[in-house]
């Protein structure tokens, strides 16, 4: 097995776009709450649906392309979303209240300090925690180092950022143009690196991720691949994970190409 995923992004780029931010994000992320609120009320009438609470990837989680509503999941008690790309919010079921996820007292919520900067492709709920991923560089002993792509944790009020695995094997390695964004379902981490799919258990060592799709080179240990950069579409449902490829042609063309990947006995097919 072996395993990670995403380059990152200036920080630079980011603390602008936190600036740019400052003015619009409350108001978007109340367009978005009252979207939501809408959601859950018009979910009142009738059969209730049950919901995919325990480590499922939560498909009716998972409609929105959008950029606004892209990154959202739900618990027991509220729904967790990303508005404007960055900040991370909370929508209680029972109140219809919203809050920043942040925790910390006298925060101003405007910059990467905040903890509910999350600046993620990827936002689920699991064990107890809420998972993202994160791309940023870190202030370390006075100098910004770049730890590549990775998997956060916080607790459910925000609070406890704490990493739980890598999805880069080289820091900003990854020589995919559109990275994927990642999905967990029953624990696992489902990521590309470098036009490569991969499968790693939640907490686990990257090293130790299982390729599931994509030509490795062997010779290559930074996995630093520069070919065959696919563009992946990841959804899962019970024991199966399914991944859309823009799959290259004989004629030099590319085609969606729709295949399962069956989680028992880890064979792959084409629907």
């Amino acid at each position: 097995m072996k395993l990670e995923l995403m380059g990152a992004r200036q920080t630079i780029r980011r603390r602008e776009g936190a600036r740019g931010m400052k003015a619009v994000k409350k108001p978007l992320a109340a367009l978005l709450a009252a979207a939501l609120t809408l959601v859950l009320a018009g979910c009142g009438g009738g059969a209730e649906t049950p919901l995919l609470l325990d480590g499922d990837f939560q498909k009716n989680m998972h409609q929105s392309t959008t950029n606004n509503l892209k990154y959202i999941c739900e618990t027991g008690e509220g729904i967790y979303f990303q508005d404007f790309d960055v900040f991370a919010y909370y929508l209680d079921k029972e109140t219809k209240r919203v809050t920043i996820l942040c925790g910390k007292p006298d925060c101003k919520h405007n910059n990467e300090t905040c903890n509910a900067w999350f600046y993620t492709k990827c936002l689920w709920a699991y064990d107890g925690k809420i998972d993202f991923s994160n791309s940023d560089y870190i202030e370390s002993n006075g100098k910004w180092v770049d730890y590549g792509n990775r998997l956060y944790s916080v607790d459910p009020d925000g609070t406890n950022r704490t990493v739980v695995q890598n999805l880069d094997f080289v820091p900003s390695g990854n020589t995919e143009r559109e990275r994927t964004d990642p999905i967990m379902h029953r624990g696992i981490t489902y990521f590309t690196y470098s036009g490569i799919l991969y499968a790693l258990p939640l907490g686990g060592d990257i090293k130790d991720a299982e390729r599931i799709w994509g030509e490795e080179l062997e010779e290559d240990p930074s996995h630093s691949l520069i070919f065959n950069q696919l563009h992946y579409t990841l959804w899962a449902d019970g024991e199966t994970m399914y991944f859309m490829v823009n799959k290259p042609q004989s004629d030099g063309t590319n085609k969606d190409t729709l295949f399962a990947y069956d989680t028992n006995t880890r064979e792959v097919s084409q629907v």
